[in-house]
């Protein structure tokens, strides 16, 4: 028998410090987390039930803490 996986939604911004930053709907996640990975891979995991638009100020309100890693 198949499982069935669902193909998660996804989405580009540009923080004008870091670059591109990748939202991606977490079926796994609790919360919002944003991981660096240097050089410059940065992705914020986005929880069922939360609104990438928040996920987005959130990613905003800590550039400067994503910027600290991509240095």
């Amino acid at each position: 028998m198949w499982n069935s996986i669902s193909v998660a939604e996804s989405k580009i911004i540009t923080l004008p410090e870091v670059g591109d930053v990748l939202l991606e709907r977490s079926y796994r996640a609790k919360h919002i987390n944003i991981s660096v990975k240097p050089p410059s891979k940065i992705r914020v995991a986005v929880p069922v039930g939360i609104d990438f638009e928040k996920a987005r100020k959130i990613a905003e309100q800590r550039e400067y803490w994503i910027y600290g890693f991509c240095r």
